[in-house]
């Protein structure tokens, strides 16, 4: 979710490209009814956006679901302190990538998410 539409395009570009097919929100209001209707696996979640913002759009997400690895939600934000960082992941979030958003990092980020959440053998 971005509210930026430059953004976006960008984000569906690198992620068609590794075989996904995105949807998009341009607000945290639009991306909690996205995650109610769809439940994907993956969300990523812009932070300053409008109505709520990504940190508050994660924590309902969260709350509502009662899963901490799904969604796997990948924070994607210009704001890369420790401090946002750590507040990103204190929200919820799964992962933190800095824009510009790099394709390497977009995809290391994907295969760390499919790590986590693959269901264990029996």
């Amino acid at each position: 979710m971005d509210d930026s539409a430059v953004n976006r395009r960008l984000c569906e570009l690198m992620l068609r490209r590794l075989g996904y097919g995105p949807e998009f929100a341009v607000d945290g209001q639009e991306a909690l009814e996205r995650q109610q209707l769809l439940d994907p696996d993956l969300i990523l979640m812009d932070v300053p956006m409008p109505r709520p913002d990504g940190l508050e759009a994660t924590r309902r997400i969260r709350a509502a679901t009662g899963r901490p690895l799904r969604p796997w939600i990948v924070a994607v934000t210009a704001f890369s302190s420790a401090e946002e960082r750590q507040a990103a992941l204190q929200a919820g979030m799964n992962d933190v990538l800095a824009k510009p958003l790099k394709a390497e990092a977009l995809q290391a980020s994907l295969v760390a998410a499919h790590a986590r959440c693959r269901p264990s053998s029996p």
